[in-house]
C-alpha cells in the first residue's frame, strides 16, 4: 500500500512497483554518456573516459539490455564518441541528445545536422531542449514539431531544473513527451508533479540520482563548502551499513521506486561501476523497508541541489 509523505503527497511505492521485474527495471535504465566527451562529475578523478572503457562500457549495457544512452550537443565530444562506437560495434540504441534552444534557428539546424553525422543515425528517440527557456520559443517548437512530423526524432523533451518551469510546460501547446529533471533522497522537489505528468502521457527521466557522486561520499571526505549536508550523508551513510545496502543500490533504488514509471539516467566511469548500479535491483525489496527513513531527507536549499551553484558556495 501507499503512504502520505509529511506534505501529504502519494509515495509511488509498494502496490505500485513492489512487483518490478529485472527486467522492468532494466527497460528503465538510461545509460548517461557525458563522461565520454568532458570531465564530468564532482568526484570524477580519472576525467574523461578513455575510447576503449567507453566502448567496453556500451558493449557491456547492450549485453544486459540496456538500449538507450544520453547525450548532448554540449557534451564536449560524446556525439562522436558514440557514433564512432556504434558504428565500430554495430550495436543497436535508442539515442537521446540536446541541443540549446537558446540559438538562432538557422545555427540549431546546423547543429542538429552536425548531431546526426556525429551519432551516425538516421533519426533519435528523443530530441530535448537542454536550456528551458528555449522550448517556449515558437520558432523552436516549430522545427521540432517539423522534425518529428519527418520521423527524424520520436518525442520532444526538455530538461528542467526548477519546479515553476514543469508548471509552464504542463500549461503550454507544445508537444512535449519527456521531461528530464534531477531528483534524488535530498532533491524532491518534482514530486507533486509526477502525477500531474504521468496523467497527461509526459514521461519522466530522472537524473542527478547521486548528484553528481555528491551524495555517495563519506561525510568525513566531503569538502568543507558541502558541510551543511554532514548530517543528510551521515544518515544515508549510517542506513546503508546497518541494512547492509550498498550507497548505490538505496539511493537508486528510492529515485526508481520514487519516480515509476519513468526512466532514470545514470553515468558510469568504469565498467565495474556499471556492473555495480545494475545489480542494485537484487536490492529492491530490501530498499522499499527502509524508504520511509529516507523519505524525511528532503532539502529545499537550490544552492546545494542544483550543482550549477555550487561555485557560489
Amino acid at each position: 500500500m501507499s503512504s502520505p509523505d509529511k506534505d501529504g503527497e502519494r509515495i509511488w511505492l509498494m502496490s505500485e512497483v513492489k512487483e518490478i521485474t529485472p527486467q522492468q527495471w532494466i527497460d528503465s535504465f538510461i545509460l548517461g554518456t557525458a563522461q565520454f566527451g568532458m570531465d564530468y562529475g564532482i568526484t570524477n578523478k580519472t576525467g574523461r573516459l578513455a575510447l576503449h572503457d567507453s566502448k567496453s562500457i556500451l558493449i557491456e549495457a547492450h549485453k544486459v539490455g540496456i538500449r538507450t544512452l544520453d547525450t548532448a550537443v554540449s557534451y564536449g565530444e560524446s556525439e562522436k564518441v558514440l557514433g564512432n562506437i556504434l558504428s565500430e560495434t554495430r550495436l543497436s540504441f535508442d539515442i537521446i541528445t540536446k541541443i540549446d534552444g537558446r540559438q538562432p534557428i538557422r545555427t540549431l539546424t546546423e547543429q542538429l545536422e552536425q548531431s546526426f553525422r556525429n551519432l551516425c543515425v538516421p533519426r533519435v528517440s528523443v530530441l530535448m531542449v537542454h536550456n528551458f527557456e528555449g522550448i517556449l520559443r515558437k520558432e523552436v517548437i516549430d522545427l521540432m514539431a517539423n522534425l518529428k512530423e519527418m520521423g527524424l526524432i520520436g518525442k520532444i523533451g526538455v530538461s528542467v531544473y526548477y519546479p515553476h518551469q514543469v508548471e509552464k510546460i504542463l500549461a503550454a501547446d507544445i508537444g512535449c513527451g519527456v521531461v528530464q529533471m534531477p531528483y534524488n533522497v535530498l532533491d524532491r522537489r518534482f514530486d507533486s508533479f509526477l502525477p500531474r505528468l504521468r496523467s497527461v502521457g509526459i514521461e519522466v527521466h530522472a537524473r542527478s540520482v547521486f548528484l553528481q557522486g555528491l551524495l555517495l561520499v563519506d561525510e568525513n571526505s566531503l569538502d568543507a563548502k558541502f558541510r551543511r549536508l554532514d548530517a543528510s550523508l551521515r544518515a544515508i551513510n549510517d542506513l546503508s551499513r546497518k541494512n547492509n545496502i550498498p550507497k548505490n543500490a538505496l539511493l537508486l533504488n528510492y529515485v526508481m521506486a520514487r519516480t515509476w514509471p519513468g526512466k532514470v539516467v545514470i553515468g558510469v566511469s568504469s565498467v565495474k561501476e556499471f556492473r555495480d548500479n545494475v545489480r542494485v535491483h537484487e536490492y529492491w525489496g530490501d530498499c522499499l523497508k527502509v524508504v520511509d527513513s529516507l523519505n524525511g531527507l528532503s532539502l529545499e536549499d537550490e544552492s546545494l541541489l542544483i550543482p550549477s551553484n555550487w561555485a557560489s558556495l
